[in-house]
């Protein structure tokens, strides 16, 4: 499949970018059983156990084939699921982050679940994080460049196992099922330091009209792909912003 040309532009070095949210992303194998992971933490692609009381924050992690919704059983640790192994084709792994509410007070300290109404905070967000990857056993089909129905998402123009290092492959953001103009994408290396302060990327662009993108990256590996978007909460008394992040695992050989 031949991607149209859009706006991109790659970081050989990776760009520097001060965030302190933790990365939510799903990672997925089939052996002698179906195994999905919560990656939720600061260094990609380091899996570990989810604090727990922020266990309650994650759904369950599912995947869909054609449409068709595949459930999991929880695994020995709270970041593990499971089920029978898998037929050939094409799945799409799923992840979501419930939306929360987070507070900064007048110290600058960041509370969770606490909103605006009568406490002392001077900034509060609800966040949702949504996570996605394809899981390819044996043949790779394009049923997973279709939208599943997340609130921001990234879908693939065609399947990943399609991806090459050191070609363009292209992405489309959605918001609400839209495309999203001029939105920033950046892919976040297994090969980069990420830490609390300085969270290295591979690639750092801005979506065209179409809400798509293409990205080149330089060295096999497991990446995600990351989006975040914003909006005005509906009452400014009770909270400022609606912050959503959306990302897409991938794999590159």
């Amino acid at each position: 499949m031949r991607i149209k040309s859009t706006f991109s532009l790659f970081v050989l070095g990776g760009a520097l970018c001060g965030l302190n949210a933790h990365d939510f992303w799903v990672n997925a194998q089939n052996n002698e059983n179906l195994k999905v992971q919560i990656g939720y933490g600061h260094n990609f692609n380091k899996v570990e156990k989810i604090p727990e009381k922020r266990v309650a924050l994650f759904d369950k992690p599912y995947l869909l084939k054609d449409g068709k919704k595949i459930e999991l059983e929880n695994g020995k640790e709270n970041y593990e699921f499971k089920a029978k192994k898998l037929e050939s084709g094409s799945y799409i792994v799923v992840g979501e982050y419930k939306p929360t509410f987070w507070s900064k007070d007048n110290d600058d300290k960041w509370q969770m679940n606490t909103d605006k109404n009568g406490k002392n905070i001077k900034f509060c967000e609800l966040a949702k994080m949504s996570a996605k990857g394809v899981l390819n056993v044996s043949t790779a089909d394009e049923s997973v460049i279709k939208p599943i129905g997340q609130t921001l998402e990234i879908i693939p123009l065609t399947n990943p196992a399609n991806f090459k290092i050191d070609e363009f492959f292209g992405v489309q953001v959605l918001f609400e099922g839209k495309p999203l103009a001029n939105s920033e994408v950046s892919v976040i290396s297994e090969h980069l330091l990420n830490d609390h302060d300085n969270e290295q990327k591979a690639f750092v662009g801005k979506t065209d009209k179409n809400g798509r993108i293409n990205i080149k990256l330089f060295k096999s590996g497991d990446y995600i792909v990351s989006v975040s978007h914003t909006t005005p909460y509906s009452d400014p008394k009770i909270c400022d912003e609606n912050i959503y992040e959306s990302t897409f695992k991938i794999e590159l050989k």
